[in-house]
C-alpha cells in the first residue's frame, strides 16, 4: 500500500510541474492569441490589443495567471476558447472521444492478432517461420504508421477507389443526413478501415517481438523443462503454464505504450483528416490556442501517467517477488 500511495503521489507531482511547464512554455512564445485574431485595426491597434488582454486577464504577473489557471483546472474549467468563444471543456471532448475510437479499436486489433503470431513464433523458434515473422515484424515497427497510411491512400483510395480519403463521414451523408444509425455506423467504419489497419501494422511490430520474447523466457526456466519431463503435452505447458506466467510483462507493456501510441498517431489522424485529439492540436498551434493546446498536452500526459501508475501496481500485485522487494 505505501508503494502504491507513493506511486500516486510522484504522479501528482509530476502532473502539477507538467501543468507549470506547458502554461510557461505557451507564454513563452512571441505571439499570443489576441495578436494572432487582431492584426488591422488602424493606429488604435495598440490600445484594442491591451483592453482584449486586459478583458481576458492576460495582463496579469505571470505566477498570477498560473495560479487563476491552475485553480480554474482543480475546478474542471480548462478555460474559454478566445477564437470561438466556447468552453475548452467542450470542444476537446468529442475529439477525445473520437481519438480514443480510432486508437482503442486498432490497440484491441494489435493485442488479439499480436498474441497468435508470437504464440506461433515462440513455439517454432529458430526455423524459417519464425524468422519470416520476426522480418516482417521487424519492418513494420520501422516504417512509420504515417507512411504506411500514404501508401494506403495512394493505392485504395486514388487508384481503386474503394474507400473514402479523408475524414470520419461521408460529405454527402453529412449534408442530407444518414436514414438511420447504422448506415452512419457503416460510413464511420468505412472511414477508419485505413488508418485503423496502419496503426495495428505497428502495433503489431512493437507487440510481436516483445511478447514472443516474454514467452521464450519463460519456456526456458527450469520449472517448464520439469513440467515437461512429468510428461505434460505441449499446449498444457505453452497455456497453462507458459503463457500465464509470460502476461506479467504484456500487462506492462500494454500500459506503459498505449498513451505513447496514441501520441505519435497524431500524424496518422493529420494524414487522413481524422477530427480527433491530434488535428485538434495542430489546429490549436497554428490559431494559438493557449488554453486548447494545454488541454490536450495535459490529457496526453494523464493518460501517460496513468499508463506508468496503472503498469507498476499491476506488477506490483501480481509478481510476488516486487511485494517482497518493497517490504525489505
Amino acid at each position: 500500500m505505501n508503494h502504491i500511495l507513493k506511486k500516486l503521489i510522484a504522479a501528482l507531482l509530476t502532473l502539477l510541474a507538467t501543468t507549470f511547464v506547458v502554461f510557461l512554455v505557451m507564454e513563452l512564445l512571441p505571439y499570443d492569441a489576441i495578436s494572432q485574431r487582431v492584426y488591422a485595426f488602424g493606429p488604435n491597434r495598440q490600445a484594442i490589443l491591451d483592453a482584449l488582454r486586459a478583458d481576458l486577464g492576460l495582463d496579469l504577473p505571470l505566477y498570477q495567471r498560473y495560479l487563476n489557471w491552475l485553480g480554474d483546472l482543480l475546478t474542471g474549467n480548462l478555460g474559454i476558447s478566445i477564437h470561438s468563444k466556447r468552453p475548452v471543456t467542450e470542444i476537446v471532448v468529442v475529439p477525445i472521444a473520437r481519438t480514443l475510437l480510432l486508437n482503442g479499436t486498432s490497440f484491441i486489433l494489435a493485442v488479439l492478432l499480436s498474441v497468435p503470431i508470437a504464440i506461433f513464433c515462440a513455439t517454432r523458434r529458430s526455423k524459417w517461420a519464425d524468422y519470416f515473422s520476426m522480418i516482417l515484424t521487424s519492418t513494420a515497427a520501422s516504417i512509420p504508421a504515417y507512411i504506411i497510411g500514404i501508401l494506403l491512400i495512394y493505392n485504395f483510395s486514388r487508384h481503386i477507389s474503394w474507400l473514402p480519403i479523408s475524414g470520419m463521414r461521408t460529405t454527402l451523408y453529412i449534408v442530407r443526413g444518414y436514414e438511420n444509425a447504422l448506415q452512419e455506423w457503416l460510413d464511420v467504419l468505412r472511414h477508419m478501415i485505413q488508418p485503423v489497419f496502419a496503426m495495428t501494422i505497428v502495433m503489431l511490430g512493437t507487440f510481436v517481438p516483445y511478447i514472443r520474447g516474454a514467452l521464450l523466457e519463460v519456456l526456458g526456466q527450469d520449472y517448464m523443462r520439469t513440467a515437461k519431463a512429468k510428461g505434460l503435452t505441449g499446449t498444457s505447458i505453452l497455456f497453462k503454464h507458459a503463457f500465464k506466467n509470460a502476461t506479467l510483462p504484456l500487462i506492462s507493456l500494454v500500459a506503459m505504450l498505449l498513451p505513447g501510441l496514441i501520441m505519435s498517431n497524431i500524424f496518422i489522424e493529420a494524414v487522413f483528416r481524422w477530427p480527433g485529439v491530434g488535428m485538434l492540436l495542430i489546429d490549436s498551434l497554428y490559431n494559438a490556442e493557449v488554453f486548447v493546446v494545454s488541454a490536450i498536452v495535459l490529457f496526453y500526459t494523464l493518460l501517460t501517467l496513468v499508463g506508468s501508475t496503472l503498469a507498476d501496481i499491476v506488477s506490483h500485485r501480481v509478481d510476488p517477488r516486487l511485494k517482497e522487494e518493497h517490504k525489505l
